[in-house]
Order: C-alpha cells, then structure tokens, then sequence
C-alpha cells in the first residue's frame, strides 16, 4: 500500500514559509533526508461557508430524507450516498467511497456545485420535491441535521 501524502499549510511571510505544524514539517523533512522529491504550492482555498453547510444538512439532506422515507438516525448514510451519486465514487481499502473530501472540507465552489446538484436532482427523484435555496428562507434559525 502506498504512503499517505502528507500536506502541510503555510503561510508566505517575507520570502519564506512559515508552517502552522512546524514540528511535523521537521519530522517529514527528516524521513526523507537525502531523497529528491516533488514539492508543489497552490493557494488554499476557502472551505465550505457556514450557510452553505447549514443548507445542505439543515434544509436540502432533511426535504430528502423525509421524500425517501429515510430515518433521523440514517442522516449520515443518506449524506454520504448523496455525495456519492453527485461527484461519483472509488475503492479505498476496500470500500467504494465518495470521490470527494469529507464534505465539510469541500471548497466553497464545489460547495456550490453540490447545492445545485441536489436542486436539479431532487425534483426528478423525490417525488417532484422542490428545494427552497438559502435566499428564498430564513436561515437565521437553520441547525444541522443532527
């Protein structure tokens, strides 16, 4: 089995990178003394806003639920089959899972993307069930669907 890849966020201050887990920087740089390796940089971007999180588990995943007979204490099995049918799937460790990040840590645009996706796909298998988006509610008082 392959090695993780560890990623390490850091944050460019007066030329140089300064780590947030300075320690474990040091200890993979140490592992790999000697080795030539492939670093690469990109900009991090924003995760998943509070609003769109409490949408998707405080308004879309419960409509969707209720439209397909799931359960409170099935949420999670529900949520995960979602991401699954919208970004598709792979086989880790032998499991078939969803091909994106735990959801909390997808970046705002494929956030967005989701949202969307569970707009066009809940008509056509719920039952003609229509999704309110977060403009066309109060969503002061949203909680996750926990």
């Amino acid at each position: 089995m392959a090695e993780p890849i560890p990623v390490f966020a850091a944050r460019v201050t007066g030329g140089r990178l300064v780590f947030g887990q300075p320690l474990a920087w040091a200890r993979t740089l140490a592992r790999h003394e000697g080795a030539f390796v492939d670093v690469s940089m990109h900009k991090r971007t924003a995760k998943m806003s509070n609003q769109q999180r409490r949408w998707i588990r405080g308004i879309a995943e419960p409509l969707i639920a209720e439209a397909l007979g799931y359960d409170r204490h099935e949420r999670d099995e529900l949520h995960y089959w979602l991401l699954m049918e919208c970004f598709g799937t792979r086989e880790f460790r032998g499991r078939v899972i969803a091909n994106v990040p735990h959801s909390s840590d997808l970046p705002v645009p494929i956030a967005s993307e989701y949202m969307d996706w569970l707009c066009r796909w809940s008509p056509a298998n719920c039952g003609g069930l229509v999704i309110p988006l977060p403009n066309e509610i109060d969503m002061t008082n949203v909680e996750e669907w926990a």
